[in-house]
Parts: C-alpha cells; structure tokens; sequence
C-alpha cells in the first residue's frame, strides 16, 4: 500500500498548531459550559461546519445546545452562553450576533485565530488557534500568524477548529462521568 501523498505534511501542521493552544483557555471555556443553562453555536462558511459537529456532540453529551439559525432555536437568556468559530474574529454577521448575545446577559466563547479582533474584544472565553488564513492576510493581520501551510485559505484552522472543540466533549465526558456508549443513548434513531 502506497502512503498517502501529503498526509505527513497535514498531520504536521495540525500538531504545530495545536501545540499552541493554551490549555488553560480550554479548560476555562469547558467550565463556562459546564455552569451555563444553555449553549448556543454559531460560525460561518466552513467554520460553522466544524462547529456545528461540536453541537452535535454537546447533544450527545445531554447538554441543551441549539445552532443558531435554526427554526427550533429559542432565545438566549441571562447566563448562557454562546460560542463563535471565526478565524478572523471580523465575520459582519457573527459581530452583529455577538453584540446581541452581550447586550442579553450572555457570556461569549470564541475560537479565533485573531487576538485583538472585534469578537475577541467581547469575548468572555477566547481560545486562540495559531494558523493562516487567507482572509486575515488580506485584513492586514499576517504578522500576528506563526505558522504556514500548504492547505488552502482556512483550513488547517478549520481542521483545529473540529479538534480543539473534540478536546473539550472529553473534558466535558471526564467531567461528568460520561462515556461514549452512554452518549450513544442520544444518537439519533430515525435514520
């Protein structure tokens, strides 16, 4: 069996990045988590796929979780908590739903690449993911980036994005005392 053309690359620039997460960050945010009534997710483009799966999961979990745009979301409240994947931390739409979520009692998450960007000037309980992206490049904030990669745009941020966020469901899962067959018990049943 021939190797996989790039795979050693990839997996490489996910480590370094992912080494520079500061684990005090995540733990923090797997708190607010933990202590809020409800959670509620929000990205855009593909970044809001990877953040959609870790709504999947805090569903799994038991958690009252609701991804914002959908028909079944219900309002915030005082106390909850909603949490933002943006690379740059300038996306328009996520801004505006940030300044609301604020303006409500709510405590914000982020997961962002941009220290110092609009989202990470409200956020409650940023957690930074040290990787390129083409949209910061194009905002002037190429000098705050230390890795490289040879993927396109966003995405060894995105790729991060899924595992940073998978990090915190095994913090929640030891936390609680959950497991994987328990949260199966969640698992949809109407495929």
């Amino acid at each position: 069996m021939k190797k996989l053309e790039y795979m050693d690359e990839l997996v490489s620039e996910i480590s370094t990045a992912l080494s520079t997460v500061d684990n005090t960050q995540v733990e923090a945010l797997t708190e607010a988590i933990m202590e809020a009534p409800h959670v509620f997710i929000s990205g855009s483009g593909r970044s809001g796929l990877s953040i959609r799966e870790f709504a999947m999961r805090l569903m799994h979990m038991g958690i009252s979780v609701y991804v914002l745009g959908e028909v079944v979301t219900p309002g915030l409240a005082e106390g909850d908590i909603l949490i933002i994947a943006s690379g740059s931390g300038e996306t328009g739409g996520q801004v505006v739903v940030a300044e609301k979520a604020k303006k409500l009692g709510g405590k914000l998450g982020l997961i962002t690449i941009a220290s110092g960007s609009s989202l990470d000037s409200m956020a409650d309980y940023p957690v930074y993911i040290n990787a390129p992206a083409t949209k910061l490049n194009r905002l002037n904030r190429e000098d705050r980036v230390k890795v490289s990669s040879i993927q396109p745009m966003a995405s060894l941020f995105e790729q991060c994005v899924l595992l940073v966020l998978d990090l915190i469901i095994l913090k929640l899962m030891d936390k609680r005392g959950k497991n994987s067959d328990e949260m199966f018990l969640n698992h949809t049943n109407l495929e």
